[in-house]
Order: structure tokens, then C-alpha cells, then sequence
């Protein structure tokens, strides 16, 4: 009773109202191909492009209609490594991309394959962590090095470099030749499921019964942790709910145990947990 009392009050995010839209906020450094990157999904010039950085200052939408899905596009001006208070254009243009961030479901990382991961993407990648954001890495203007790099172990390299977006599909695209472009439209559909997916009750109590069964929480002081109960609270991202005897003996390692066969067991490719 004490635990259905306590469900009762827990809020349950609904996203019927826009199950089919889907926002997409596209980040990156000036000069990454952002820009262009979405006048080849969108197969038409809808953003001005020029060579030198920069010039997409203000976040724009665009809707862009799939099928049965409805994606807006947030394409934003670059993060540089640091902007000043002073230069009111950057400043501002920095806030409106953190505002993208925050009012997307999806954010497409953008890298340049040219320069591998730097210190500002590093931040960025925080930043959409921290935000609880879906995310897609997109390593634009590989037709410059596909021959020159073992694709696995770059991939790896910049996972590495991206902990902090662990679960994160990467792909690698060139906007110039239109290499795997389509490929970022099915990825989009994909994460968006998996980060609006709800897993029913009955079985991720199943489930949790089964993980602890085969690696049971370690007896510390003569105490040990146990679960006895687990409910999905909400979507978007995915947020679940462990009642527990005492808190304080749910520790990290375990903690992440828990989190790492959620996304083995579910998926939730792309999205937080």
C-alpha cells in the first residue's frame, strides 16, 4: 500500500500531444558544416553557407515533413572555445545555442572528422549530457580522410574522447558528397523512439528480479541493499524509480550495473537513462 500511495503522487510525462514532432537542434563549432549538413537533408539551400565561420549567427527553425513525422530543425550558430560578454553577437548567439539545446529532443553533435574531438566539444558533449538530451555525433567531412583511417578504431578514438555521450550513435557523413546522409533521418526516427519508449511495470520488475538474481547487491556491515519495487516515472528522457530499503547502500558501481543492463535489455539508443 505504502508504495502504491507513493506511485499515485509521481507524475507521469505524457507526450501524446506531439508524438509525432520531433525537434532537432544541430550543434557544433563554427566552420563544421552545420549549415550545409542540412541543405542536404532537407535537399534544397535553405541555410546561407559560406566558408568563413560564423556566418549562421541567429537559431533558425525549419520544418522539414517525413512521412508521418514532422522534424524541426534548429540550426545554430557555432560555440567558439570562448565568448565574451563584450562581443554581444557570439554572446548572444552562444545563449540562443544553449536555448536550442534546451528546447530540442534531439541534439545532432556535428564534428569535423578533419580535427577529431577538441576541448569545446568536450564541453558541448557535458552540456547535452547535463541537459538529459538525446544525441546523434555526426563526424562531417569524412570524404576528406576515408582513406587515410582505420573507420573502427576512429570511431573508438572519438568515443573515447565523448564519454560523457557513451550510448551515442555516431555517423560519419560528408555534406559535400552527400555520403550517408539518408542515414541521419532513419538514426532521428530511431532515437526518437527509444527516447520516448516506456517499458511496461510488470516487466522491468521482471527484469530487475533477474540482474539482482544474477549479481546480487554486496553485504556491507552486515547490511545489504534491496530493491523492491521499480516503475518508469517518464519519458524524454527516460527516468525510472527504484524503491529501495535504504538508500544510502545503492552505490555507484551498482548504480551503473543497474543503468548499463537497462540499456542492454531496452536500448535507449542515444538517450540518457
Amino acid at each position: 500500500d505504502r508504495i502504491v500511495s507513493c506511485i499515485s503522487g509521481v507524475k507521469i510525462e505524457s507526450e501524446e500531444e506531439e508524438e509525432n514532432i520531433i525537434k532537432v537542434s544541430i550543434i557544433g563549432k563554427p566552420n563544421v558544416g552545420k549549415s550545409s549538413l542540412l541543405n542536404r537533408i532537407l535537399g534544397e539551400d535553405r541555410i546561407i553557407v559560406s566558408e568563413h565561420p560564423g556566418t549562421t549567427r541567429d537559431a533558425i527553425e525549419i520544418i522539414f515533413k517525413h512521412n508521418s513525422l514532422k522534424l524541426i530543425f534548429i540550426d545554430t550558430a557555432g560555440l567558439r572555445d570562448k565568448a565574451k560578454p563584450k562581443e554581444d553577437v557570439e554572446y548572444y548567439s552562444t545563449l540562443r545555442t544553449f536555448e536550442a539545446v534546451n528546447n530540442s529532443d534531439i541534439v545532432l553533435l556535428i564534428l569535423d572528422s578533419t580535427q577529431g574531438v577538441s576541448m569545446q566539444d568536450k564541453k558541448i558533449a557535458n552540456y547535452i549530457q547535463k541537459e538529459r538530451k538525446a544525441c546523434i555525433v555526426i563526424l562531417n567531412k569524412f570524404d576528406l580522410i576515408k582513406d587515410n583511417i582505420d573507420k573502427k578504431l576512429f570511431i573508438d578514438e572519438i568515443r573515447y574522447e565523448l564519454s560523457f555521450l557513451k550510448k551515442s550513435p555516431i555517423i560519419m557523413t560528408s555534406a559535400i558528397t552527400g555520403y550517408n546522409i539518408e542515414k541521419i533521418i532513419s538514426k532521428i526516427k530511431e532515437v526518437a523512439l527509444q527516447y520516448s519508449k516506456t517499458i511496461p511495470t510488470s516487466v522491468l520488475n521482471a527484469f530487475i528480479r533477474e540482474v539482482i538474481f544474477k549479481n546480487p547487491p554486496k553485504y556491507v556491515r552486515g547490511n545489504t541493499l534491496k530493491i523492491r519495487y521499480a516503475t518508469q516515472t517518464g519519458v524524454k528522457p527516460p527516468k525510472f524509480l527504484l524503491f529501495v530499503n535504504n538508500p544510502k547502500l545503492m552505490y555507484t558501481s551498482y548504480h551503473r550495473y543497474l543503468e548499463n543492463k537497462i540499456y542492454e535489455e531496452f536500448g535507449y539508443e542515444g538517450s540518457p537513462v
